[in-house]
């Protein structure tokens, strides 16, 4: 599911009114910074389309981060989950080793394993969920653990 680009400029403010905080805390960052974070969120998590030839060339630059790249980050496959953690600049995942560029953008289930069911999702079941026990998030309902084989490369 990718925000609304309106809701992404628009929920700082919106969400600090309904908290009854001045609306200065949310309006203290500069301008500037404010529209960086927020364009470099539209384009790390997609809501900001890039043809694939676009995303496997700035993938292959070992500076920027794509959405097809950090999309893999979000994956329910844990191993994949633990990879590319940068959002703006993949050196940081280059030099930590933790860099994966080889699942196809289609082959990756997004989201927490034990987590799959939309009816569990609902808002007031998210609200109550700090509050009550937990399944273990690396299993699948069923209890089997989401696994990829090894792409040889």
């Amino acid at each position: 599911m990718r925000p609304h680009p309106l809701l992404d400029y628009l929920g700082g403010p919106l969400l600090t009114a309904l908290f009854g905080l001045p609306l200065w805390v949310e309006t203290r960052r500069p301008l500037r910074r404010r529209v960086q974070d927020r364009l470099q969120r539209l384009v790390t998590n997609g809501a900001i389309a890039a043809t694939a030839a676009l995303a496997v060339r700035l993938a292959s630059i070992p500076v920027v981060v794509t959405p097809r790249m950090h999309g893999i980050h979000h994956s329910i496959v844990e191993r994949e989950t633990n990879s590319n953690w940068s959002t703006i600049f993949s050196w940081w995942d280059r030099l930590d080793r933790t860099v994966r560029l080889d699942i196809p953008q289609d082959a990756i289930g997004i989201g927490v394993p034990a987590y799959r069911d939309p009816h569990e999702l609902t808002f007031f079941r998210l609200l109550a969920m700090p509050f009550v026990r937990q399944r273990t998030e690396w299993h699948l309902p069923d209890g089997t653990r989401p696994e990829r084989r090894e792409v040889n490369q």
